[in-house]
């Protein structure tokens, strides 16, 4: 939950009978500021090896001057694309536009 919370992934929770896109969308800003004070949503702590790639590709568009929240949101659009943190960087920066 917290990944999906982590990386706004609406896909596990779209998942559970009776909740489409809309709801899961809902229940993960509903749920943000809950799970924040039990689970600290930047910490390392439920992140899987194989994507611990897709956590450096935020931190890398982070120091680029994105925010935190648009970063995990490219990033989660592309996670099924992208199998190297310079591809999951690309493809997010693809999404993303130039910066002005």
């Amino acid at each position: 939950l917290a990944s999906c919370v982590r990386y706004n992934d609406t896909a596990p929770l779209e998942k559970v009978p009776r909740i489409g896109k809309a709801t899961a969308a809902k229940l993960l800003i509903e749920l943000a500021n809950k799970l924040e004070r039990i689970v600290p949503l930047d910490s390392d702590a439920d992140e899987l090896p194989q994507t611990r790639y897709l956590q450096d590709a935020v931190d890398a568009l982070v120091s680029m001057g994105f925010s935190q929240r648009e970063s995990r949101t490219a990033v989660s659009e592309i996670r099924e694309t992208a199998d190297s943190v310079e591809q999951a960087i690309r493809l997010a920066l693809e999404l993303l536009g130039p910066r002005t």
